[in-house]
């Protein structure tokens, strides 16, 4: 009985320092950068959507997810990002400005 226990607790410790590891990187993949001057950061995904502020050129920022479908701005076609900067404001952004820091970790199209 005690090394059924003490098996378990063995366990248990172990799925925590394998959760609590890939909880520590997982920060890596989230990271992008905004390339272009003046970039709107928008409400919602959308060229009409209000504006909560403008991004600067390589602004570091805090990726949380893709839009579902491709939108078309302007003469390009692409996704839009939900991110957050550094001083706290979540938002969207056209693709066409939003870089991942790592670019293998890009989604499949």
């Amino acid at each position: 009985m005690k090394n059924i226990l003490f098996a378990l607790m063995v366990l248990e410790i172990s799925l925590f320092i394998v959760e609590s590891f890939d909880t520590a990187f997982a920060w890596y993949n989230q990271y992008g950068i905004i390339k272009g001057t003046e970039v709107n950061l928008r409400v919602s995904p959308s060229i009409n959507a209000k504006v909560v502020r403008q991004l600067m050129n390589h602004e570091f920022v805090i990726y949380y997810e893709r839009s579902k479908e491709e939108s078309k701005v302007g003469g390009d076609r692409d996704y839009w990002y939900k991110i957050k900067t550094t001083d706290n404001k979540q938002g969207w952004v056209f693709g066409k400005y939003f870089y991942y820091l790592d670019e293998s970790l890009i989604p499949e199209k």
